[in-house]
């Protein structure tokens, strides 16, 4: 999720940089349990629950940014969408982000036979 510091500062994140650097070590950290378990779990398994744990956590992020956020007026911002005085909901949106990572390695780490 290389536009992940947009969807940060879009839900009114203090410093988007670090949450992207957090998420970016989850995925260091989730891509051993991912090559260590695709042979045990079966690539197909992997792929369909990767993708729907994925779809559910963007699903959940962009559904509480559509329903809590509103336009950005400003045209100098990078952000078209924003959260403003949205503390509960912006956690909930950097938590779904945490989480949609993994989800994206399990679905998509396919061993070669």
């Amino acid at each position: 999720m290389y536009y992940i510091v947009y969807v940060m500062q879009g839900a009114g994140i203090d410093d988007p940089l670090l949450t992207a650097a957090i998420q970016y070590v989850i995925n260091v950290v989730m891509t051993i349990p991912a090559i260590l378990f695709i042979d045990k779990l079966g690539r197909r398994p992997a792929m369909l629950a990767g993708s729907l744990l994925m779809m559910t956590w963007l699903f959940i992020s962009g559904g509480i940014q559509g329903a809590f956020g509103e336009p950005e007026t400003d045209p100098s911002q990078p952000i078209s969408w924003k959260m403003v005085n949205k503390k509960t909901q912006a956690r909930v949106v950097t938590a779904c982000s945490y989480l949609c990572k993994p989800s994206l390695l399990r679905s998509q780490m396919v061993s070669p036979r």
